[in-house]
């Protein structure tokens, strides 16, 4: 779990995603990785580092449904590199997806692999494999939210995860005010599918640390969230 996930501001350069990118008729139930749009589970291990994984998982599948390539892109240059965030300390996703625009684009985890620890920037642009245009900030609402995913690929999300997920094994995790507090963020990861189960959308999270093949479902219908999505045009 991340020692803290900054309550910062949205950067000046990332505006809400227009009203067209929600519409659309929701089905049952919808999965990027059946459509090889989300890389492997990935193990964050004793860092803070959750909101690079957050936005490498969103970049990866935007990207993948975009040019219809999926890479498996590297955390560690973010960790190293985002210079609104801090490392193994905490960051945002929606800070990291605005420096990595004015970095230059993502470099392959091969070439940039994760340590685990935070350490100096050593990002070279001729390993560069995706670059993004932009990111926006998505509505609270949960039919937009599931509309948005299924249009455009796996979404970053910010949430409160001490209460939510300590102990979880299975099942919809849905929870008052009272016993998880919307308003603390302290974990991110990214959503990928969508499951209509309850009365609103739920989503499954790629959350690192966990065995492949294994989902965290969280239903956003009593736990406020905040959603970043990054722009990648062919």
């Amino acid at each position: 779990m991340d020692r803290k996930v900054m309550a910062k501001k949205v950067p000046r350069n990332v505006q809400p995603a227009p009203e067209s990118a929600y519409q659309l008729d929701l089905p049952a139930h919808f999965d990027w990785r059946d459509y090889h749009a989300v890389s492997a589970v990935k193990d964050q291990g004793q860092c803070g580092g959750c909101w690079a994984f957050s936005t490498t998982g969103n970049v990866e599948s935007v990207n993948a449904v975009v040019n219809g390539k999926l890479f498996s892109l590297s955390e560690q240059e973010l960790m190293d590199c985002s210079v609104s965030n801090d490392g193994c300390d905490g960051g945002m996703a929606i800070d990291a997806m605005s420096d990595l625009r004015r970095l230059g684009g993502l470099e392959n985890e091969t070439t940039y692999p994760y340590e685990a620890e935070n350490d100096k920037c050593r990002f070279k642009k001729s390993e560069v494999v995706i670059n993004i245009n932009g990111a926006v900030t998505l509505s609270k609402d949960e039919t937009k939210i599931a509309a948005y995913l299924i249009k455009h690929g796996a979404i970053s999300v910010d949430f409160n995860a001490a209460n939510s997920l300590n102990g979880y094994q299975s099942g919809i995790v849905n929870l008052s005010h009272k016993e998880c507090n919307p308003a603390d963020h302290d974990h991110a990861s990214s959503s990928s599918v969508l499951e209509r189960r309850t009365e609103c959308p739920t989503g499954s999270l790629k959350t690192a640390g966990e065995q492949p093949g294994e989902r965290t479902v969280i239903s956003g219908c009593t736990v406020e969230i905040t959603l970043a999505e990054s722009l990648i045009t062919p």
